[in-house]
């Protein structure tokens, strides 16, 4: 079972070095940081909840209310995470790859 993990780790960043090393244009490069940050903000979820909510009598507003709750609970969910699993690492060092610890980075 690791063997497999540590395959598909592998594949992983193969592939994210492929993306990133070779793969250029530069619409893409400039539109990318935009479209990120629209997608963190749930911006298109949210206008997408929103249009329901409006076009959508009694069922699209149910669905809507549904919608927000789970996009809340998750964006709670990941914030919890990312708190409680910012210095653990995996076992790699804070300081070696992102140096979100300051105590560590000594």
């Amino acid at each position: 079972m690791i063997g497999f993990v540590n395959q598909i780790a592998g594949v992983d960043q193969t592939v994210f070095h492929f993306i990133n090393g070779v793969w250029m244009n530069l619409l893409l490069d400039r539109a990318m940081p935009t479209f990120s940050w629209i997608g963190n903000l749930g911006v298109v979820l949210v206008a997408l909840l929103g249009a329901m909510a409006a076009f959508g009598k009694k069922t699209g507003r149910r669905t809507t209310l549904a919608g927000l709750a789970a996009f809340a609970i998750g964006f709670v969910c990941s914030e919890l995470t990312k708190e409680m699993t910012r210095c653990v690492g995996g076992g790699l060092r804070c300081s070696t790859t992102r140096g979100c610890c300051p105590q560590m980075s000594a």
